[in-house]
């Protein structure tokens, strides 16, 4: 599901799009991983993957915002 969701702004045409739709679609991406990172983790109990969540969620943060910077 991720790889997928990551395939839909080159099926776009990246390029084409302005800079706020890149940013809002990199930070909804990486709230839906995060999110979905969150319910795993409570899932399993797992601070590793609570972590790994939060890690992406700051990762999306920043890309959007390089993105929208450049």
């Amino acid at each position: 599901l991720g790889a997928g969701a990551l395939l839909v702004p080159v099926g776009l045409g990246w390029d084409g799009l302005s800079w706020l739709p890149r940013a809002l679609l990199v930070a909804a991406l990486g709230l839906a991983a995060a999110a979905g990172g969150v319910g795993w983790a409570r899932a399993t109990r797992s601070a590793f993957t609570l972590s790994m969540a939060a890690a992406g969620a700051v990762v999306a943060l920043l890309v959007s915002t390089g993105d929208a910077l450049r």
